[in-house]
């Protein structure tokens, strides 16, 4: 006896297959990041945060640099303004004056 089975049964039957693995496959990835995070917190909560290092370095050596115009920390950045920094801002100053005020 043979049995009359259409192609598109056999096609349902394979894509209920798939999508069953797909599901199955989220669902474990859901499951195990879950259990990661709670991992995770519980070792915070036990052992704390992970301390961050603290640099302390001493600045006051770039007063004594003849090339260096000012110099500030900006949110834990250095930022430097040399005396080349400055004339070429004064000479951009001094251009758009020029452009925009004399003729």
């Amino acid at each position: 006896m043979v049995l009359d089975v259409d192609s598109g049964t056999i096609l349902n039957g394979i894509n209920m297959y798939i999508k069953s693995f797909i599901i199955g496959a989220l669902t474990s990835a859901l499951v195990l990041g879950c259990t990661a995070e709670q991992g995770y917190k519980k070792h915070i909560k036990e052992r704390g945060p992970i301390p961050q290092p603290k640099f302390n370095i001493e600045l006051s050596a770039l007063d004594s640099i003849d090339c260096i115009y000012y110099w500030e920390v900006q949110n834990d950045t250095l930022k430097i303004w040399t005396i080349e920094d400055e004339l070429n801002n004064e000479l951009e100053r001094l251009e758009y004056i020029k452009e925009n005020f004399y003729e």
